[in-house]
């Protein structure tokens, strides 16, 4: 496994043990995925008919969003949702 599919490994994981009610989607890569899309995108209920809306960029540290993939990301911010850009397990 590579580095990056560890870090998605351990946050796929810790995600569906602190938020095990979400839906998960995985956008697929290559040429059937959409360009941009973060590697992984929660909806998490809330009680209510509203959800809350997570994506998250897996990179190694060292690594960056390309520029598309921080439109993408900000995009998802403006929309009332949660974006980030995940390096390590650093839960702090």
């Amino acid at each position: 496994m590579t580095p990056e599919g560890k870090v998605k490994q351990w946050l796929r994981k810790t995600m569906k043990e602190l938020y095990p009610e979400s839906f998960h989607y995985a956008p697929p890569g290559g040429r059937f995925g959409k360009a941009g899309m973060p590697d992984d995108m929660w909806l998490i209920p809330t009680g209510t008919e509203v959800c809350i809306v997570v994506g998250v960029e897996s990179k190694v540290e060292g690594n960056t969003p390309t520029a598309l993939q921080m439109k993408t990301l900000r995009d998802i911010k403006r929309c009332g949702g949660i974006a980030a850009v995940m390096t390590n397990k650093d839960t702090r």
